[in-house]
């Protein structure tokens, strides 16, 4: 995904390690981060903080949202979160899909503003309303936990479907887990294995994790502890958190036989 405008790239920075997200959480979930911009900060130096100052106090957006991520990461400028978040803050306002959605970041992550899981899902639902689909994971995960409102396990499916329809894969092991443990829907553990099937298909770490818990436990197929530790330690390198400790927990029971 890239938009291009004056001088100025956007591009998507890495995500964060997948954590839980609940009320007292600042790390978000596994696609909570920015949307940050490259500007060639090589030569930093070069980069006029003046023109693009004047460019957003005349009204531009892209403009606004720049200096927002300028502040942030500190181009050329001392870092100030502050102006960060106030920059960002306009851009938003003004519509910018991808400034909406940082900005629900900024509350979500207490930069340059307290922490405030209220609008961080308040700007969440607006950059989801405009089809911006990372935004639409992120409330799935909020209406799930209940964080910053009312928790409703149908209308988080649903944001996690369209995530997933998306091509977000992580969306496939959160419905998964809906119909294991019937959340919000009947418990059905043959559909839970075909959407962690799915999502193993695409590699998805967490999913894999899933799938091996139904072999380690029998749930919707037939047990299988060798397979179900083998797909553990395949999520394990994959980078799923879940996986790591189960593998920790294997060792420590095997060094004690």
């Amino acid at each position: 995904m890239k938009k291009e405008f004056a001088a100025f790239v956007f591009i998507l920075v890495g995500f964060l390690p997948l954590g839980v997200l609940a009320a007292d959480d600042h790390n978000c979930s596994r696609y909570c981060d920015y949307i940050d911009l490259l500007i060639d900060v090589s030569e930093p130096h070069e980069i006029n903080i003046g023109s693009i100052h004047e460019s957003a106090r005349l009204g531009d957006s892209f403009s606004k949202f720049n200096l927002g991520l300028i502040y942030l990461n500190g181009i050329a400028v001392d870092p100030d979160k502050g102006k960060a978040f106030y920059w960002m803050e306009q851009a938003a306002k003004d519509g910018l899909v991808e400034a909406q959605y940082n900005l629900a970041v900024f509350y979500h992550k207490a930069w340059g503003v307290d922490w405030d899981l209220v609008q961080a899902r308040k700007w969440y639902e607006i950059a989801a309303g405009n089809g911006y689909v990372f935004a639409i994971y992120n409330l799935a995960r909020m209406y799930e936990y209940g964080a910053g409102g009312n928790k409703d396990y149908v209308i988080s499916k649903e944001y996690y479907e369209m995530a997933a329809e998306a091509g977000i894969h992580i969306a496939l092991s959160r419905i998964g887990r809906f119909y294991l443990d019937g959340k919000g829907v009947d418990k059905d553990y043959k559909k839970a294995l075909m959407l962690f099937r799915e999502g193993a298909s695409h590699s998805e770490s967490e999913s894999i994790y899933q799938l091996s818990s139904l072999y380690l436990s029998g749930l919707g197929v037939k047990k299988d502890v060798s397979k179900g530790i083998e797909l553990t330690k395949q999520a394990a390198l994959l980078g799923s958190n879940n996986a790591k400790k189960e593998m920790e927990y294997f060792d420590k029971q095997r060094r004690l036989k």
